[in-house]
């Protein structure tokens, strides 16, 4: 079965276990400098998680800062037949973030639509 992102996330803790790990998806082409010293600076290790919540309230999984006592809740997820990072997060504990920019945590999967995406952004927004 497709793991998605939680089983990269297991195998990079099982490499290195004590390990926070700073995840980013490759679809959020937007993300920035700003966005990762945010996430970074606003890490809580006492939690599972530091994440940015979005405008909607959703918690992003894949543009997170997630450390070692997650490791539990991922691989229990993943047991129980739950890939969801989303879910993890929000069973939490997780340290919400709000993120320095309107636009950075945009998925874009394909060219149309990010070239989509940069008309919506404004100049300066995202980059």
């Amino acid at each position: 079965a497709d793991r998605g992102p939680a089983a990269g996330l297991l195998s990079a803790w099982e490499a290195l276990p004590e390990s926070a790990w700073l995840v980013v998806a490759v679809d959020l082409p937007f993300v920035d400098t700003d966005t990762l010293v945010t996430l970074v600076a606003g890490r809580a290790p006492a939690c599972l998680a530091t994440a940015f919540r979005h405008p909607g309230g959703v918690l992003e999984p894949v543009c997170t800062l997630w450390e070692p006592a997650a490791r539990v809740a991922v691989t229990d997820s993943l047991d129980a037949g739950d890939g969801s990072l989303r879910r993890v997060l929000e069973a939490g504990p997780t340290e919400a973030l709000t993120p320095p920019a309107p636009g950075v945590l945009r998925s874009v999967n394909t060219p149309e639509e990010y070239r989509l995406a940069l008309e919506r952004i404004a100049p300066g927004e995202g980059t």
